[in-house]
């Protein structure tokens, strides 16, 4: 015990510690410490040039250099796969905005989709009041709706928006749809489960949804009292969209005009949907 607490005193000692010229011995630099700091100053040098070179020359250093050229390469796919979606979006929303144009009223029905990309937004924008960032995101639910296993047109299961009398039948491209009268105030309900891609008021047809499902199916509800849902909003089906009514120039009393499109074409509702009770 006695040596050691020797030992620490001899260490403890003041030191003086000092350079000269060897040439005419003048004092160049000194200073005065003890042993035991200087000992410490050297340990403390000694251990932070090693974990230095650790870091350094260690595994994980390495690998994170080398991982800068993989993140660049992941971010150069990244921006390519974001460019490839952007355009399938914009796809997406020409396509519909064409089917809205037409279903409509607004252009004939036998004009190619394909030549009304050029149409002008400003007409597009005058039946629908969304900002871009609610077009893009409408446009994405629609990609999900088509990446849905689809099932054929003889094979999808529809329902009925409504049951009644069909007063008037499918008549091609002078009547895109049919005509049923029901009870007043009945609940129209969703066909198939898909995204409204329009939700609002047609001088002619009155209060009008169309809703976008898989399998390339568009279902047309016109002549509606009221509207449950509103643009980008997801249902199912059997979901009630709305309520019977005789808005619009076109209708001639309370009924539904129900259309039925697969593939950019109208199709015969009667032939997927029984209306009867």
């Amino acid at each position: 015990m006695r040596r050691l607490k020797g030992l620490f005193q001899r260490l403890r000692k003041p030191v003086n510690y000092s350079a000269s010229d060897p040439e005419n011995f003048s004092e160049i630099w000194s200073f005065t410490s003890n042993r035991l700091r200087i000992f410490s100053l050297v340990i403390a040098v000694f251990l932070a040039l090693l974990f230095t070179g650790l870091y350094f020359f260690s595994p994980l250093f390495v690998s994170y250099q080398g991982s800068k050229g993989i993140k660049r390469e992941l971010l150069e796919d990244q921006a390519k796969e974001i460019k490839n979606l952007q355009d399938e979006l914009n796809m997406h929303e020409k396509y519909i905005n064409s089917m809205r144009l037409i279903l409509l009223g607004e252009v004939p029905l036998d004009v190619d989709l394909d030549s009304l990309s050029a149409t002008s937004t400003s007409k597009i924008e005058s039946l629908y009041s969304q900002n871009d960032t609610i077009a893009a995101q409408l446009a994405e639910k629609v990609r999900e709706d088509m990446r849905t296993t689809t099932k054929s047109d003889k094979t999808a299961l529809f329902y009925a928006p409504v049951k009644g009398v069909v007063s008037q039948d499918f008549g091609g491209l002078e009547h895109p749809g049919i005509d049923v009268v029901t009870e007043k105030n009945a609940n129209i309900v969703a066909c198939l489960a898909g995204t409204v891609v329009y939700s609002g008021y047609s001088r002619k047809d009155g209060y009008v949804m169309i809703v976008h499902h898989s399998g390339g199916f568009l279902s047309v509800y016109k002549h509606c009292k009221t509207i449950f849902k509103k643009t980008g909003d997801r249902v199912q089906i059997g979901d009630p969209i709305g309520i019977v009514g005789d808005s619009g120039e076109n209708s001639k009393g309370p009924h539904l005009h129900f259309e039925l499109w697969n593939d950019r074409h109208p199709v015969d509702p009667k032939r997927f949907i029984s209306f009867k009770k």
